[in-house]
């Protein structure tokens, strides 16, 4: 495993952890529904950035995938 690719399972197991996963996908669906704003003002506080978060873990989510089913 390269150490990017080490970094990566770090970050994600960090995120799932802490249930980072869960409250950035809520978040985005709440902003796409026109609940949040990107000023963070709204009923989502910072709901842009975490719209941006989810779109991130979903992009590294079948790399990781990869990485535990191949053993790391």
């Amino acid at each position: 495993m390269t150490k990017n690719d080490a970094q990566a399972l770090e970050m994600f197991k960090r995120a799932a952890d802490h249930g980072e996963i869960e409250g950035a996908v809520q978040a985005a669906a709440m902003y796409r529904a026109g609940r949040g704003t990107t000023s963070g003002g709204a009923e989502v506080p910072n709901a842009y950035a975490y719209e941006q978060k989810a779109e991130a873990m979903r992009k590294l989510t079948p790399a990781v995938a990869e990485l535990v089913r191949r053993g790391h």
